[in-house]
């Protein structure tokens, strides 16, 4: 199956172990039969040519579709947003404003606010991305003088307990930006329908803000809110897809539902329900300064082909900078977050988790009795990457959640399961790779590949599990599992413990250190192959998942073979170190900046959106046993002698079977910008031709050359790679043109990008 395929695959259907799970979700069910289209250019005024600032347009837009009705109900518009640069961002001084609950002494207004509507479309294009302008003053400021503070903490309510009026809403210190999309509604209760966002790429521009004091916590926070990219509150059917969102100082993407006070007039009696039927395909959510993505309230989500890369990474590091954040809040009192799908995502190179699933539906510890408050439960990943190399892949707090066919790389900390022998809904891990290794660098791996805390009944089948370094912090440097050690909770009843089945551990001892596991109770693990090198092994025997009795002694009896093992004497060179070198278990999702030499190695697909900016000889090599493929939103910056390498190469699984090689994919070229040469390097001919093209290339090349083809609309009919022959002169043919009209080649050499129009006859 070729990468494409598999990365945009929107539905599927699983059955977990203890509850069925499938992508049911349909999103917006739209009717342009009563939709007015509107553009925003040429009804709206807005100008898209990166330098004229284009609120006020959007302001009008989101007016008309507020105040359009059509057979009484409210909305019925599909905005079109033309290919260009939209520049946005308008913020208003308070200065010198202390009343209580006073404006912020920089107000950021909203780009589009939308409220009790239904049946809305907003759409662009490939090149259309809304920006906001340089310079937006977010965190917090001096009155006086509209300056950051002296030391970035003396405003902030989180570390000062003296600031006038701390409460996170109503501070006049703050500098806020405005979200581009804020849809919510005005009545408690209500909600909007029908909401398709698509083809869209939205920039906060966090990178160029001026950045006042801290507010909130973490490496540098700023939390003053309204700076999301799509803050959406109660809508029931939503679409978003082919969407980009980045660079906004908060969350990129927030779905929610109404969070009112607990004594509103006549709550629902759940707030899932206000939002539902929510259908995210093929969206990019990265460089957020706080998380990414935050799933706040509702239910039955469905989450493809999508990434959640890199939050709180950069210049804005706000707490908990996750890449999601799947977590029931609000002070209403039900909010709930259930029924989620998620299939082929990856979540990423975070500041803080890639994933949390927060909120068991069992976990009431610590809350008054009959408080129901809001849990999280029902959620299934299947063929996720989650990877953590500053925390923990991933933290899950929920039972009734599944990890199917994932690869973990880096520690995975599981903290809830039912806690009750008979509901039998516990976390399960299946078919999955937990590694601390990922493209040759170790992961964030404190303790182990699967810590268990308070995990009840929690199921881990058919997993591999590789940990390739060790850990000096503790004194057992290799875990691959951990259970804690300390706490006042019994495992007495065998029915609680979690289950370990047809499970491989593969592990590399430490020189003079050894230990594995934290007390495997031999009647929950069935069937597990063991491999290790020729030595000893320690296993030992603290309880497992569950927390030790108070009569109970750590680290009791001495080191032992516990059966529920298969023995395998392990080859390190079978194994292999954490090194640069193709790992046959895995696809690879890289968003990463990248600013050095590196080697990106996948028996899978590799999917990258890098930006790439080498100094003078150094390089960076993709190589794939099935095909690579290259996002619009790759670029390189390539100086003299570097250069990018794609290769596709089979490779050899540990068991012995080899995986054939594929084909390259290219979706874009090497480069966003193209040189439209006029020297004899590059020749087309004949041009214009009735049939056959010849491209010929007069000039060395030492790496793989890369071209696609695309037409006058802009959409790739061709691509493909040329391996150099190693003489001055290269060539090959292009066969697959066969409609008159006209066609422009995009071509790669060697650190150049060139382009010629060609012409059909």
């Amino acid at each position: 199956m070729k990468a494409f395929i598999i990365f945009f695959t929107s539905v599927q259907i699983f059955v977990a172990d203890n509850y069925a799970q499938s992508c049911n979700a349909t999103g917006a069910s739209i009717n342009s039969s009563l939709q007015v289209v509107k553009n925003i250019k040429t009804d709206f005024g807005a100008m898209g040519d990166g330098i004229t600032n284009d609120q006020q347009a959007f302001n009008n837009a989101a007016n008309f579709i507020n105040n359009n009705v059509v057979n009484g109900i409210t909305g019925n518009v599909k905005l079109i947003i033309p290919g260009g640069i939209y520049l946005v961002g308008e913020q208003e001084a308070h200065l010198n404003n202390t009343a209580t609950h006073a404006h912020p002494v920089y107000e950021g207004k909203h780009v589009m606010y939308l409220h009790d509507v239904n049946n809305v479309t907003i759409q662009g294009s490939i090149h259309s991305m809304i920006i906001f302008k340089n310079g937006m003053k977010f965190g917090t400021f001096d009155l006086s003088n509209g300056l950051p503070p002296i030391t970035l903490d003396e405003f902030n309510p989180s570390t000062n307990g003296n600031v006038q009026d701390p409460y996170y809403y109503f501070s006049p210190h703050k500098g806020t930006i405005g979200n581009f999309l804020f849809i919510n509604t005005t009545n408690y209760g209500d909600e909007n329908s029908n909401i398709e966002i698509k083809d869209l790429e939205i920039n906060g521009n966090s990178d160029n803000y001026i950045l006042g004091g801290n507010w909130g916590f973490g490496a540098r926070p700023i939390e003053v809110s309204n700076a999301f990219g799509l803050y959406l509150i109660n809508i029931s059917g939503l679409t978003i897809s082919n969407v980009k969102i980045h660079h906004c100082g908060q969350d990129n993407l927030y779905i929610g539902s109404y969070v009112g006070p607990v004594n509103s007039p006549n709550p629902p009696n759940d707030l899932a329900s206000s939002t539902n039927n929510v259908l995210i395909q093929n969206i990019i959510c990265e460089f957020a300064g706080r998380n990414n993505f935050t799933w706040a309230s509702g239910e039955n989500f469905c989450v493809s082909g999508s990434s959640f890369n890199h939050a709180a990474n950069k210049n804005i590091k706000t707490s908990p900078g996750y890449g999601m954040d799947i977590e029931p809040e609000g002070e209403s009192p039900h909010p709930l977050c259930r029924n989620g799908f998620f299939d082929n995502c990856v979540f990423g190179f975070n500041g803080g988790l890639g994933l949390t699933n927060a909120r068991s539906r069992d976990n009431t510890a610590g809350l008054p009795v009959g408080d129901v408050r809001g849990y999280s439960y029902n959620h299934y990943f299947f063929n996720c990457s989650l990877i953590g190399n500053k925390d923990a892949s991933a933290r899950i707090y929920s039972n009734r959640v599944t990890f199917d066919n994932c690869n973990f790389y880096g520690e995975v900390v599981n903290y809830a399961s039912t806690i009750n022998s008979g509901i039998q809904e516990p976390a399960v891990f299946k078919n999955s790779l937990f590694s601390d290794c990922y493209n040759g660098k170790t992961m964030f791996t404190p303790t182990a590949l699967l810590a268990l805390e308070y995990s009840y009944q929690v199921k881990i089948v058919d997993n591999n599990f590789k940990r390739f370094s060790y850990n000096s912090t503790f004194p057992y440097y290799s875990r691959l599992i951990y259970g804690p050690i300390n706490g006042h909770q019994t495992c007495s009843d065998p029915n609680l413990k979690p289950i370990f089945q047809d499970n491989n551990f593969y592990f590399l001892p430490n020189p003079t250190q050894e230990a594995l596991l934290s007390q495997p109770h031999h009647d929950k693990f069935i069937n597990n192959n063991f491999y290790k090198q020729n030595s000893s092994l320690t296993i030992w025997s603290n309880t497992l998942g569950c927390q030790l009795r108070d009569n109970e002694e750590p680290w009791a009896g001495s080191p032992h073979f516990t059966p529920g093992f298969i023995y395998h004497d392990l080859n390190l060179g079978d194994y292999g170190i954490c090194q640069d070198k193709l790992i046959c278990e895995k696809n690879i999702y890289s968003s990463e900046e990248i600013n050095e030499s590196n080697i990106f190695q996948s028996a899978g697909f590799i999917y990258t959106d890098s930006k790439i900016q080498l100094s003078t000889n150094e390089s960076v090599k993709y190589e794939s046993a099935e095909s690579i493929i290259l996002n619009p939103n790759f670029e390189t910056n390539l100086l003299n002698n570097a250069y990018i390498d794609l290769s596709i190469t089979p490779c050899t699984h540990p068991s012995g079977r080899t995986m054939a090689a594929n084909i390259l994919t290219i979706q874009t070229p090497l480069n966003n910008e193209y040189l439209l040469s006029t020297n004899n390097s590059l020749v087309v001919f004949p041009n214009p031709s009735s049939n056959d093209f010849l491209v010929q290339i007069n000039a060395p090349v030492k790496n793989q050359i890369l071209y696609y083809i695309t037409n006058s609309l802009g959409k790739i009919i061709e691509s493909g790679s040329i391996r150099p022959t190693g003489i001055k002169q290269n060539s090959f043919n292009i066969k697959n043109i066969t409609i008159p009209g006209i066609y422009f080649l995009k071509i790669n050499i060697n650190e150049r990008s060139e382009s010629r129009k060609l012409i059909r006859l």
